[in-house]
């Protein structure tokens, strides 16, 4: 029996004749793929391009909207543990600071995190109350309207008033012969204690 395998003779590599074969055939076939072309590279480029700035331009928006939520959401959390520390205190009251000198009282306090019972000043408001500080207080204060206990933001500084529960709303026309407007004012307000 003859082996099909040779090996080394005189410096040079023997191939089997099945071996042999099969490298010419996988040469063949390299010669006879064909790579892209400029303009197909360009085409691929460019539907990238245009699927890269339709998803830029969904996800641009999303940044504020996020913000947004979340402050909300921890508004609203707030507002659940602002409820259990009024329910807990003796007498009671919300976690609430003073209100600054000079503003007319309005019935608006700031969250005071460190709020203390009056009945056991070793529970305080965060971490006994709220788990944490929201991330969100970085960004805007929260208020609470002591008289429903309905917690919202307002900007740093900005008056210790309620929200606003009111609409206005105009409408302009200009259908009469001497170019003088017709100009209609609707102003809607909300509910007085109005949850």
């Amino acid at each position: 029996m003859v082996s099909t395998q040779k090996y080394l003779k005189f410096g040079a590599r023997v191939v089997p004749t099945s071996m042999g074969r099969a490298c010419a055939r996988f040469t063949a076939f390299r010669r006879s793929v064909e790579g892209f072309t400029l303009v197909e590279l360009l085409a691929v480029m460019a539907i990238i391009a245009i699927l890269a700035g339709v998803t830029a331009g969904a996800v641009t928006g999303l940044g504020g909207q996020g913000i947004n939520a979340q402050i909300l959401s921890d508004a609203s959390a707030m507002e659940t543990a602002a409820d259990r520390f009024l329910n807990a205190s003796f007498p009671e009251t919300f976690p609430v600071s003073a209100l600054p000198s000079g503003e007319e009282d309005l019935g608006v306090r700031e969250i005071d995190f460190d709020a203390r019972l009056p009945q056991d000043p070793s529970q305080t408001f965060v971490p006994d109350f709220l788990k944490k500080i929201p991330d969100s207080a970085a960004l805007v204060s929260f208020r609470i309207d002591i008289g429903t206990g309905r917690i919202f933001t307002a900007d740093d500084g900005a008056a210790f008033a309620p929200p606003s529960d009111s609409r206005f709303d105009a409408s302009f026309s200009d259908t009469t012969p001497l170019g003088n407007p017709v100009v209609t004012f609707t102003l809607k307000m909300g509910e007085i204690g109005r949850r």
